[in-house]
Parts: C-alpha cells; sequence; structure tokens
C-alpha cells in the first residue's frame, strides 16, 4: 500500500490550463532543454525536418530505423553522403543503369484550331532487352506456351495459372516459324493505364508495362523484372462544361481525345512494331540467340479507359463494349455470347466510313459498331488484338463495379429505408477478426471508395443480412450468387470443371439480377454487367 505525504505548505494547485502549460514550459526550460518536449535536440531537429519535406509514415519509420540502426552503429552502412549536391550525384550515376526518358509532341485539330502536347515516355524496346540479356532473369523466363495437365485416377484435366498456359500464346506460338536453327518466341506484353488515383492538377498519368514471359511473382513486383512505368498518358483539359455543348460537338471532342490518345501511343511503340512481323535476333541471357516478336496480350484498364484505349463510343452509345458488339439493351443478358470485335473487322469499318459518299452514312457506319473515326496504333503490330487483350478486372469490374458501385449502394440505400443501417453497422463492427480481412467499424459513416474495402464487405455482408432483412429478399441470393463468382474468378489456378462452375454460377447471378430487378426497380444494364461473361 502506498501514500502520499502533501505539505500543508504546498503551493495550491493552478485552477488555469494556460497557467499549467507555462509552468510545465518554465521548468522544461530550467533544466536547459529548450528543445522539449523532444527527448534531444537531434530528435528536434529531424522532426522539423521531416515537416518541412511533408514526409509520409512510412518514409519517417524508414528513415527513423535506419538512423537508430543499421545507418549508425558501427560496422553498419555508414551514410556518406554530405549535402544535396553528393545525393543528386548518386542520383544521376543511378539514372544511366536504367533505360532513360525522352519526350515528343503530339499535335491534333479541334474545332479549326492546332492543339500541341508533350509526353513523356522510355523506349520499350531498350526495356525488353534490358530484361531478356539478363542472366538472372533468363533462368526463369518463358519462351515457349504449355499445355499442363492435373492426372488423378487415371484423369486428366487442364488447368491454366499462367499466361504462358492459356490458349492464347499457343495459338501465336503455332503461327510463328519453326526454330531454322533460330528459336521464333513471343515476347507479350501486359499494358496498364489507371487515371482513377490521379488529382485534379496533374495533366498526365503513368503507363505502366509488365513482361508476360517473367513468372507473376517478379512481375507483378517492383524489383528486377518487375513492372516499369514506362510513359505518362496525356490528360487533354476540356475547354468547356459538356452540357454547354452540343451532342456532335461533345462526339469531335471525345473523338479528338482518342486522336492524341492514339499518336502517343502509336510514338510510344513505334520501335516495336516492325520487330513484331519480322523478329530480332537477340543473344539472351543464358547466352542462346533467338528471334524475338514483341506484341501485346493483355490490358489492364477501367471502362472509361477501354473506351478511350480501344477508340469506341462510350455508354450511351448503340454498341457500348469495347471487346464485343452487344447492344445496349442487352448488356444485362449474361448467357449469350456476342460478335467480338477483331482488329481486321474494326479497321474495315474504318476504312469503309471514310470511303462514305455522305457524312450521315459515315457516321452511321461508325455508330452501328460503336467507333470513332480513329485508326488504333495496335491494327499495325503483328498478334496483339487490343479488342481480345481487354480482360476482365476484378478491382474495376466486380468489386468497385458490380458490387461497390451497384449492389452495395442499392443495399445500403434499402437498409437506409427500413431504419436498419445502424443495426448492421453495429454487427460489422462486431463480426469475427480473421487474417487479412479488413475489419469494418464505420460501414455507414465512411463511404468508401477502394476495392479491397468493396470486396471485405462483401464477404461479410451476406452472414450480416440474413439475421436483418426479410426471409424471401431477393438482395441476399443476388449478393451471395456475386461473391460466389468472385470468389471462383479470383482462383490463381483455373481447370476446366471450375470454368464450368463459374458459368452457373453466372446464370444464377443473372436469375437473382432479374428478380432484384423487380422488386427494387433496379436497371441492371450497364457495361460492368455485361462483360463478366466475356
Amino acid at each position: 500500500m502506498f501514500s502520499e505525504v502533501i505539505s500543508l505548505s504546498h503551493p495550491k494547485e493552478p485552477s488555469d490550463v494556460a497557467e499549467v502549460e507555462a509552468r510545465h514550459l518554465e521548468n522544461m526550460l530550467d533544466a536547459g532543454r529548450p528543445w522539449a518536449p523532444w527527448d534531444s535536440l537531434a530528435d528536434f531537429s529531424y522532426t522539423e525536418s521531416a515537416v518541412k519535406g511533408v514526409l509520409s509514415k512510412d518514409i519517417i519509420d524508414m528513415q527513423l530505423k535506419g538512423l537508430s540502426g543499421p545507418w549508425s552503429n558501427p560496422g553498419g552502412s555508414r551514410i556518406t553522403m554530405k549535402d544535396y549536391r553528393n545525393y543528386e550525384l548518386c542520383l544521376a550515376k543511378a539514372r544511366t543503369l536504367g533505360v532513360k526518358f525522352l519526350n515528343a509532341t503530339v499535335e491534333a485539330d479541334l474545332w479549326g484550331e492546332s492543339k500541341k502536347y508533350t509526353f513523356y515516355y522510355r523506349d520499350p524496346w531498350e526495356w525488353i532487352l534490358s530484361l531478356v540479356t539478363d542472366p538472372g532473369l533468363a533462368r526463369v523466363s518463358q519462351w515457349q506456351s504449355r499445355r499442363l495437365y492435373y492426372c488423378e485416377n487415371g484423369e486428366m484435366e487442364r488447368y491454366v495459372h499462367e499466361p504462358f498456359t492459356a490458349d492464347r500464346w499457343h495459338e501465336v506460338d503455332s503461327e510463328l516459324p519453326a526454330a531454322n536453327p533460330l528459336m521464333h518466341c513471343w515476347l507479350p506484353l501486359h499494358i496498364w493505364l489507371d487515371k482513377g488515383l490521379v488529382t485534379s492538377h496533374v495533366k498526365m498519368f503513368p503507363i505502366v508495362l509488365r513482361a508476360l514471359w517473367l513468372p507473376s511473382e517478379i512481375r507483378n513486383a517492383s524489383g528486377n523484372g518487375g513492372g516499369v512505368i514506362i510513359g505518362f498518358m496525356i490528360m487533354v483539359e476540356d475547354p468547356g462544361h459538356s452540357k454547354n455543348r452540343t451532342e456532335r460537338q461533345n462526339y469531335e471532342f471525345n473523338q479528338f481525345k482518342r486522336e492524341i490518345y492514339q499518336q502517343v501511343m502509336e510514338k510510344l511503340f513505334e520501335t516495336i512494331w516492325k520487330k513484331s512481323w519480322f523478329g530480332e535476333p537477340v543473344r539472351c541471357g543464358d547466352d542462346v540467340v533467338r528471334n524475338l516478336y514483341p506484341g501485346f496480350l493483355i490490358e489492364s484498364l477501367d471502362f472509361e479507359e477501354a473506351w478511350s484505349f480501344t477508340c469506341c463510343r462510350a455508354n450511351r452509345a448503340k454498341h457500348p463494349c469495347p471487346r464485343c458488339l452487344v447492344s445496349h439493351e442487352m448488356l444485362d443478358c449474361l448467357h449469350q455470347f456476342f460478335p467480338l470485335r477483331s482488329s481486321e473487322a474494326m479497321r474495315n469499318v474504318v476504312e469503309r466510313a471514310r470511303c462514305a459518299p455522305t457524312a450521315a452514312q459515315r457516321d452511321k457506319l461508325l455508330m452501328d459498331h460503336g467507333l470513332h473515326d480513329v485508326p488504333h496504333f495496335m491494327w499495325n503490330i503483328r498478334f496483339s488484338d487490343p479488342y481480345l487483350s481487354f480482360i476482365y478486372d476484378l478491382l474495376h469490374f466486380l468489386e468497385a463495379g458490380k458490387w461497390g458501385h451497384h449492389l452495395w449502394s442499392l443495399t445500403l440505400d434499402f437498409l437506409e429505408k427500413l431504419g436498419l443501417l445502424a443495426e448492421v453497422t453495429k454487427r460489422m463492427a462486431k463480426f469475427s477478426r480473421w487474417r487479412n480481412l479488413k475489419h469494418i467499424n464505420d460501414l455507414a459513416t465512411k463511404d468508401f471508395t477502394d476495392g479491397q474495402t468493396h470486396l471485405d464487405i462483401l464477404k461479410c455482408i451476406v452472414y450480416i443480412l440474413c439475421e436483418i432483412l426479410p426471409p424471401k429478399s431477393t438482395l441476399i441470393p443476388c449478393i451471395r450468387a456475386l461473391l460466389k463468382c468472385r470468389m471462383l474468378l479470383g482462383l490463381r489456378v483455373m481447370t476446366t470443371s471450375r470454368q464450368l462452375v463459374v458459368q452457373q454460377c453466372i446464370e444464377d447471378y443473372e436469375k437473382w439480377c432479374k428478380r432484384v430487378s423487380e422488386d427494387y426497380d433496379k436497371n441492371f444494364k450497364f457495361p460492368k454487367q455485361h462483360y463478366l461473361i466475356e
């Protein structure tokens, strides 16, 4: 048991907060510590530089761990840079080791006025050479396609887990010449663009390229062999407001943006189009000379970006899908397949439109195919189809699309109408914690925008709604069907039998979407709904 002796002559405790703070500061100054409340002058000096530099939490953590550890300990790797000049010299030397950035200018006319834009890019072929000639990466590079099978009890089932095990690569290999004596190898590329996280004052956004002949754990990382920012796409600034323009003017502006887009891409990839047709002999990192053919296999884009990338018309078009010719009225139909776009067919449409005798006939032909009068840069690159390469993206199309923007939004509105939103939030906060599952406490008070949070909500919400919504609510089986689709489509290994299960889940999802549409007056005729069948 402890007791405290308080002298009768003890000064009266100050009641004023300012007086307390003043006395505390006076005590610190008396102790000869003008940098208080920091423990040392060095702590204060570092904090001052971090605040002035607006350093992030991760950078501060990394620097403090280094300063209190290997950067200063005897025998560690000490910092030898003395000032900013030394820092810049080291960076300049490091830049010579990578592919340098270049700049170019593109130009197009808009309403009688010529507009020029400058952008920055790297030579993609130079980057490709840096990968294929690397001895370390050569050991894990895939130069040919394969077909893999799982065998058990006399049964064989094909499975796909990497691009080199899928059909498209095999089809390209079948068209390439046989070894004579050089081996002919396709080098498929993955191109990624997304301006979703770009702030309003930024005029460009990154174009990322990945090498699909390398394993996923390498190409999707940031180290040697990982994805690289190959250039920056121009964001064309709107000269006015779309509501103040006619429909024709909006069409002309959208076509102008696509012209700039395609010019940037054509300039960026001009060093690979000839090589895609005739190949380029290269002594690779394993000391084997191969004839290499670069091309595009995968495009990762959200729908807004896909419309620009493929030169297609957008959401309200007669045929709004960048991959096929589904009509707008059939976007909610998930059990029927529609004619696919192809480079040859779309090029033929644009050429016919340009030869049309009248502007009205030209516009009708383009409108009937959901196209703009802009040639695509990939039409000249062999084994590269901009429509076929546009793949299903779980983040954009399902987690933040069908679920986050549509079904979850509908569910929130319905819960709020019933006065159950607070109860759902309370139950979500009590949901059992699980590894890699985000625990969400503020379900009703925060507007979530990232796809991962939407996925975490989707994983939990069915179990909560089962105890709250009416027993015959069609929302629950609809959400559950979508969750089953998401879990199956997210598997890293896809087998033939799993594909059949996915197709069954899609049919169930379509059935329940029709019921939800009847019960809640929800319109499912939007492009991201349709793209589930591609």
